[in-house]
């Protein structure tokens, strides 16, 4: 849901060291 990506981004803006573990879970939530 587009709440679920908004909630996403701001999880990889706060946490840039783990920003390969965010993409991934954005790439399975757009699934």
């Amino acid at each position: 849901s587009e709440d679920m990506v908004e909630l996403v981004r701001r999880l990889q803006e706060h946490s840039e060291a783990s920003s390969d573990s965010v993409e991934g879970l954005l790439l399975k939530v757009t699934a």
